[in-house]
């Protein structure tokens, strides 16, 4: 039995393999709630569970599937199936997923409805980061992008001649960045 990667959570450790999600007891191993999905979780190496609060969660299933699981609810609701995803995420009240790398799209976690999308004519770093009400979006040619919260690039630069690889925000508010052959930080201002 494969599991996939874990996610504490509602005072729990949230787990799953195959079309089961469990919460279990940190300090005894007891099951806390358990849910049967309408679908295989993703991988062991995928992202299978994102926190949208403090008593939801997204669990992703194969098939580019979302569900929302409840603390005190017995039934997963689904949200939908969408088109294929690399990876999938929470931020600004939003579930965003990254559309195979070229594009994003953000759904209500409530009920899977659309709130906006962006389109990319390149492939896009894994991972946008919430900044003040934006999310700062990068892309593989070195392109960095400032999307406000219905989608639209409120300002964009380039880091000269970099593929960029990744982004990871610094504690002090500053980016961290990977590119072909460097790794660097920059400070953002608001």
């Amino acid at each position: 039995m494969t599991s996939v990667r874990t996610l504490a959570w509602g005072g729990g450790v949230l787990t799953g393999s195959g079309q089961e999600a469990v919460l279990l007891d940190p300090v005894d191993g007891s099951d806390l709630a358990r849910w049967r999905l309408p679908g295989p979780l993703a991988g062991p190496d995928a992202k299978a569970f994102v926190p949208v609060g403090a008593e939801r969660v997204v669990a992703v299933c194969e098939g580019s599937a979302l569900v929302t699981l409840g603390i005190g609810e017995d039934e997963p609701a689904r949200l939908g199936s969408y088109d294929p995803f690399g990876a999938v995420g929470h931020v600004h009240g939003a579930v965003w997923m990254l559309r195979s790398g070229r594009g994003l799209l953000a759904v209500d976690p409530a009920d899977g409805t659309a709130l906006w999308s962006v389109e990319a004519d390149r492939k896009m770093v894994t991972d946008p980061l919430p900044y003040v009400d934006a999310l700062l979006v990068g892309d593989a040619n070195g392109g960095l992008r400032k999307v406000g919260p219905d989608g639209r690039t409120v300002e964009g630069c380039s880091l000269p001649g970099r593929r960029l690889d990744a982004l990871a925000a610094a504690g002090d508010g500053g980016l961290f960045f990977a590119a072909k052959g460097t790794f660097g930080y920059f400070a953002l201002a608001p």
